[in-house]
């Protein structure tokens, strides 16, 4: 059986240490890589010759794997439905160019045809018939059902990273990112501190890719007039300001009375005219800084949620699997929980330094519909490749 024009190795050819017993994909680097089935990845992980790689377990005994990656979108233990997003193609591990190895295990077969045995009692099969197969495809949510996101992932961006590409925006929405958080007032490439000149624009990209917007202002410690900070800020967002669903936050400076802090928080809620979740961006350094201890309570903190800047590697490396959102916890300012959590900052992410996050909408207390869908059809393999 013919294969899709972009296979560039099949199941029978060879390799120095043996049999190859999968297909090779060629792809761009960076291409959205899906779950070919339903099922729970099992691993994600690392090897001189897979590169980065992911495995997931389905049904009926299956195990697919996808090998050279450069990024992950899942983590051990998660459950994935056909076609969603896993991770993204590269060049990594024992490759001679960009191209998605995939391959499909059977444990529970006996010696089929067209297969031989690897390791850990499974079977290696070749994937081309069953991508002429038909694979259900789970139903979408009853529309008008409420969604409760408990764990979404997103990027902040500011006026460092000027105006990157739409195409941008759109590669970070495809790896599962689903909210930006865009710097309204802080600090400028050019030094000092100011409105983002690029942050209507950042907002809107973000919005025409998919995702849902914020923003967030960086209140310093003394000088500006907060009600000035807020509205220079709104000024910066143009009208993606009304459209911002998901929080602004304050980021207290160093030495900062907390007079200010609540200053600033009453100036942003008396612009915000109940549209926002209002939350507050710190972390246990910076409000130790700010405050003298981390016991300093604020006085806002039963309404506001809090974005916790918790950095689970040193700057610029990133984190491969996702933290809970309440992974390293520790309460402060007045906070029981953390609803956003900053795990990992400097990243460079398609090219562009960013900072990556995860939040929980529910404790934000954002409750979402899911939009009217298309009836659930059948769907081969081939088409997800």
């Amino acid at each position: 059986m013919g294969g899709p024009d972009n296979i560039i190795s099949g199941f029978y050819d060879t390799r120095p240490w043996g049999s190859h017993g999968a297909i090779d994909i060629v792809v761009p680097e960076w291409t959205p890589v899906v779950a070919c089935l339903p099922g729970t990845v099992v691993t994600t992980a690392w090897d001189k010759l897979a590169g980065w790689f992911i495995e997931i377990d389905h049904e009926g005994g299956y195990r697919s794997r996808y090998l050279h990656l450069n990024e992950f979108a899942v983590s051990p233990g998660q459950t994935v439905d056909v076609r969603e997003l896993i991770g993204q193609s590269g060049n990594t591990g024992y490759s001679e160019g960009p191209h998605l190895h995939f391959a499909l295990w059977n444990r529970s077969q006996v010696s089929p045809e067209g297969s031989w045995v690897t390791w850990a009692g499974f079977y290696q099969l070749d994937p081309l018939p069953f991508m002429e197969s038909e694979v259900p495809v789970s139903p979408p949510p009853d529309p008008g059902q409420p969604l409760v996101v408990s764990q979404v992932t997103g990027t902040d961006i500011s006026a460092y990273q000027g105006r990157p590409s739409f195409d941008w925006f759109k590669r970070i929405v495809a790896v599962g990112d689903r909210v930006f958080i865009i710097q309204a007032w802080g600090g400028k490439p050019g030094g000092g501190l100011g409105p983002n000149p690029e942050c209507a624009y950042q907002l809107e990209m973000a919005w025409q890719a998919g995702a849902d917007i914020g923003v967030y202002f960086i209140v310093p410690s003394k000088d500006k007039d907060v009600n000035e900070i807020i509205q220079e800020g709104r000024w910066a967002a143009g009208e993606w300001y009304e459209r911002c669903k998901v929080a602004i936050d304050i980021e207290p400076g160093r030495s900062m009375p907390m007079e200010r802090a609540v200053a600033a928080w009453e100036a942003l809620k008396a612009q915000s005219h109940g549209h926002f979740k209002l939350g507050v961006y710190s972390s246990q350094h910076m409000w130790s800084l700010a405050f003298g201890s981390l016991e300093a309570a604020f006085p806002f903190a039963h309404e506001a949620w809090l974005w916790d800047a918790n950095w689970h590697a040193d700057s610029g490396v990133p984190v491969h699997n996702t933290p809970g959102i309440d992974s390293s916890w520790r309460p402060y300012g007045g906070w029981t929980k953390r609803a956003g959590l900053q795990y990992a900052g400097g990243v460079t992410t398609f090219g562009v330094i960013t900072d990556w996050n995860l939040f929980d909408y529910e404790r934000i207390g954002l409750m979402e519909t899911a939009p009217p869908q298309p009836e659930p059809r059948k769907s081969t393999w081939r088409e997800h490749q």
